[in-house]
C-alpha cells in the first residue's frame, strides 16, 4: 500500500494496488499518475453519479479462483445511458475489467496478440461481422462511441472527463466476449478478452448492502428514487434505477422525458388514455427465481401489416439481479432475460449455449405506447423485425434493429404462476384459446415420471422372472407321444352345427381317448399343457382334463391346433399352450380326447403332449405390462393432440437472416 498527498489539493491518496498507474483524487476530482516515484496531476474527472450498483470499492470477489478486489471505476456515458467498468485488481498482481451494463456482468483481461487486420478501424468494423481473435470465434455485437463523464479510486492508467472511447463489443454463442478500445487515436485497437459471469459465480463480499450504516458507501436507497415533476403534467414521477434509465416515460401523460441531461426535457409525445398494460402496474412486484422484481416500465407492441396482433410487455427490475421482463400475449406469459450472448444460426432454427430452438413466429412490430423507466432509448411508433425460436418451455427470441441485433431468452409460465409470483387471484389473468410455440404440453409434467415408472416395472419384473427362472427353473411333469386315428375319409366331413354324432364317430372318439400320467404335481399353482401336433389345413381341437388320482376330481380345459396356408400366407400354428390355474399339489392322470376337422393324414394326427410347472409366465408379463403402459398410451395420444394443436395454430415464417440490416419498412 502506498500513501501519498495528491499535488493538486494535498488530500491523501492511497494506492491499495501496486500495478495501478493513476488515481481520483476524492477532494478535487483530480485524476493523479505515477510519474516515477512521483505523482502529477494528468486531469480531472468528474464525479461519480447515483447508478444503484450494488458494487463499491473495497467489494472482493472470486473468478476462476483467483481473487480479487474492486479499486476503482469508471463511469461511461454512450447515447442509451451509462455503464460502469470496475477496476479488479487481483492478488497474482494482473488486473481485469469487470463490466457492469444492465445488470449483465463480464471479466474481461488485456490481450497483447495480433489484431485481424479487418478488425484494425473502428469505421470498418459493423454489427453481425464474424471474426476470430485470440482463437475464440466472436461476432461483433455492437458498435458505438463513448466518453467517461465519471471516476473514483484506482484506475490502471490515467482519464481524464470526456475521455473519448470508441468501442466495439464482441461476444459469442457461449460464454466468451470481448471489446476493441480505440481510445488515445492509437493506430490498432486496445484488445481486451474475457467471459460472461454471474453475478452468484463470483462470491462477492463487501457489497454496498452489506456494509456498516455510517459507511461512507454504505446502501443507499434514499437516493437510488429520485422525485422528478413531469415537464408536461407536472404529474409526479420516480426514477428508481439511477443513470441506468436514460428515458423516463409519464404515466399520467405519456411524456417521454430524456433523463441523459439537465434540466430534462421532453423528447417525445405519444397518443394517451391510460390504462397501459391491464394485468400490472407500475410499482407492483413479480416474485421469481426467489428474487422479488419491481415492474418499473410497460410497452405495448402490435405487429405490421396483415392482421394486427397486440401484447404487453412488463419490463421488471433488481438492483442485483437487473432487469427481466415479463412478456403477456393473449394469455400466454413469458419471463425473459437479455443474452449477451449471440445465437448461431443452424438449419431451420437458431443454438445458443449448446441448446438448438427451431424457427417459430416472425413478425415485424411497432411500439405502440410506453410507460415507466427504460434502460434503452424507445419511443412509439419506433419499429424492429421480431424473430422466435421455440423449444418448449423456452424460447429464444431475436430483436433486430438497424445495426443491432439484441438476443433474449424465455421460459413460458402459466396464469396459475404468473398468480403465485404476482400475488393476483388467478381469475385476473385470462386462459389462452390458443397454443403457443414455446407452450409445455400439459401432460409433460407427469409423461415422463409415469414412463420411467413404467421402464422401471418392466426392469424389476425382468429381473424377478431371471431369479424365479434360477430359483424355480421350469420342470417337466410329463411328455408323451400319442398317436391318433383320425377319421376315415369318407367321414372326414363336419356334420351339420348341433347335430348328435355318429354311431361310427362317437365310436372312433371313444378308441381315441388317451391317459397320461400319473404324475405328481409338486406343489400348489399353475400347470402348463403344452400340445404339439403336425396339421395341413386342418385343426385338432383337445377335450383335455386333468383328474386328481386320490380325490377323484377333475378339472377339465381345452385346446386347439390349427394350421391353414393359402396365397396369402399361413394362419394359425402346429403348437398349443395352456395354462391351468390353482392346481393342488397332489397326484394327477392327463385325460387327452381329440376332435379332428379337415382333411387328414395318419401323420398329421400325431400329438406330442407335456405337461409342466414352474418358470415364468411370459405371456402373462406381457399382458400384464401392456395394461399397466395403457395408462402411459393415453396421456401419451394427448399430448400427441397437443402437438397437432401446436402446429395448426402457429405457422413459422423464413424472414430474417439475424445481419442487423433491417432498412426496409413494412406498414
Amino acid at each position: 500500500m502506498q500513501r501519498a498527498s495528491c499535488p493538486a489539493c494535498g488530500a491523501p491518496i492511497v494506492f491499495v494496488n501496486a500495478g495501478s498507474l493513476a488515481a481520483v483524487c476524492g477532494s478535487c476530482r483530480s485524476v493523479i499518475r505515477k510519474a516515477g516515484v512521483d505523482l502529477e496531476r494528468y486531469g480531472e474527472v468528474g464525479a461519480i453519479r447515483e447508478d444503484a450498483s450494488p458494487f463499491v470499492v473495497g467489494t472482493r470477489g472470486t473468478h476462476e479462483g483467483k481473487r480479487f478486489r474492486l479499486v476503482g471505476r469508471l463511469q461511461v456515458m454512450f447515447l442509451d445511458g451509462f455503464w460502469n467498468e470496475w477496476h479488479a485488481a487481483f492478488d497474482d498482481g494482473s488486473f481485469a475489467w469487470l463490466a457492469e451494463a444492465q445488470g449483465m456482468l463480464s471479466i474481461q483481461r488485456p490481450w497483447l496478440g495480433a489484431v485481424p487486420s479487418d478488425l484494425l478501424s473502428h469505421h470498418g468494423v459493423s454489427a453481425g461481422e464474424k471474426c476470430e481473435v485470440g482463437g475464440r470465434k466472436l461476432v461483433v455485437a455492437n458498435v458505438g462511441k463513448a466518453r467517461v463523464v465519471g471516476g473514483e479510486g484506482e484506475l490502471p492508467f490515467p482519464v481524464d472527463g470526456g475521455y473519448a472511447l470508441p468501442f466495439a463489443d464482441l461476444t459469442s454463442t457461449g460464454a466468451d466476449c470481448g471489446t476493441l478500445d480505440w481510445s488515445d487515436d492509437d493506430p490498432e485497437p486496445k484488445v481486451f478478452l474475457g467471459t460472461w459471469v454471474d453475478f452468484d459465480a463470483l462470491d462477492f463480499k463487501e457489497l454496498r448492502e452489506t456494509l456498516p450504516p455510517d459507511h461512507p458507501m454504505a446502501a443507499v436507497k434514499d437516493v437510488q428514487i429520485e422525485k422528478i415533476a413531469c415537464p408536461g403534467c407536472n404529474g409526479p414521477l420516480e426514477r428508481k434505477t439511477g443513470l441506468n434509465a436514460p428515458v423516463l416515460y409519464c404515466q399520467y401523460c405519456g411524456s417521454g422525458i430524456d433523463l441523459t441531461q439537465e434540466p430534462y426535457r421532453i423528447f417525445s409525445e405519444q397518443q394517451w388514455s391510460g390504462g397501459l398494460g391491464g394485468f400490472l402496474s407500475l410499482g407492483d412486484r413479480v416474485a421469481l427465481d426467489d428474487v422479488s422484481y419491481e415492474v418499473i416500465a410497460v410497452l405495448e407492441r402490435q405487429t405490421m401489416g396483415g392482421e394486427k396482433f397486440r401484447w404487453s410487455e412488463y419490463c421488471c427490475h433488481h438492483p442485483r439481479r437487473g432487469y427481466r421482463w415479463l412478456v403477456e400475449s393473449s394469455g400466454h406469459f413469458t419471463w425473459t432475460r437479455a443474452l449477451p450472448q449471440a445465437a448461431e444460426h443452424v438449419g431451420k432454427g437458431a443454438r445458443v449455449n449448446g441448446k438448438t430452438y427451431l424457427r417459430g413466429e416472425s413478425c415485424k412490430a411497432r411500439v405502440v405506447r410506453v410507460a415507466g423507466e427504460l434502460y434503452f432509448r424507445v419511443k412509439a411508433g419506433d419499429t424492429a423485425q421480431l424473430d422466435d425460436f421455440a423449444n418448449p418451455p423456452e424460447e429464444l427470441s431475436a430483436e433486430i434493429v438497424p445495426g443491432e441485433v439484441t438476443w433474449s431468452l424465455g421460459r413460458y409460465l402459466d396464469r396459475a404462476e404468473v398468480a403465485a409470483a404476482t400475488g393476483k387471484p388467478v381469475g385476473d389473468f385470462p386462459k389462452p384459446d390458443w397454443v403457443a410455440p414455446h407452450q409445455p404440453a400439459p401432460q409433460d409434467r407427469y409423461l415422463k415420471p409415469l414412463l420411467l415408472r413404467w421402464v422401471i416395472a418392466v426392469g424389476a419384473s425382468i429381473l424377478a422372472i431371471v431369479l424365479l427362472l434360477a430359483l424355480a427353473p421350469l420342470k417337466v411333469l410329463a411328455q408323451e407321444a400319442l398317436d391318433f386315428e383320425p377319421p376315415a375319409a369318407e367321414e372326414q366331413k363336419l356334420q351339420p352345427s348341433g347335430s348328435p354324432p355318429s354311431g361310427a364317430a362317437q365310436a372312433l372318439a371313444d378308441k381315441n381317448v388317451r391317459w397320461i400320467g400319473p404324475f405328481t404335481v409338486p406343489r400348489s399353482g399353475w400347470v402348463g399343457v403344452e400340445l404339439f401336433a403336425p396339421v395341413s389345413n386342418a385343426f385338432i381341437a383337445y377335450s383335455l382334463s386333468l383328474v386328481d388320482e386320490d380325490g377323484g376330481k377333475a378339472i377339465s380345459f381345452g385346446g386347439e391346433v390349427s394350421n391353414y396356408a393359402d396365397s396369402d400366407g399361413s394362419d394359425g400354428s402346429n403348437t398349443a399352450s395352456i395354462i391351468v390355474p390353482r392346481v393342488p399339489a397332489g397326484s394327477y392322470t392327463l385325460r387327452v380326447e381329440p376332435m379332428f376337422g379337415g382333411m387328414f393324414s395318419p401323420t398329421m394326427a400325431k400329438t406330442t403332449v407335456r405337461v409342466t410347472q414352474g418358470g415364468a409366465l411370459f405371456r402373462w408379463f406381457l399382458v400384464g405390462h401392456g395394461v399397466l403402459f395403457l395408462f402411459v398410451l393415453v396421456p401419451l395420444l394427448m399430448k400427441m393432440r397437443f402437438e397437432t394443436r401446436r402446429k395448426e395454430d402457429n405457422s413459422p415464417s423464413d424472414t430474417s437472416d439475424f445481419s442487423g440490416d433491417d432498412s426496409g419498412d413494412d406498414s
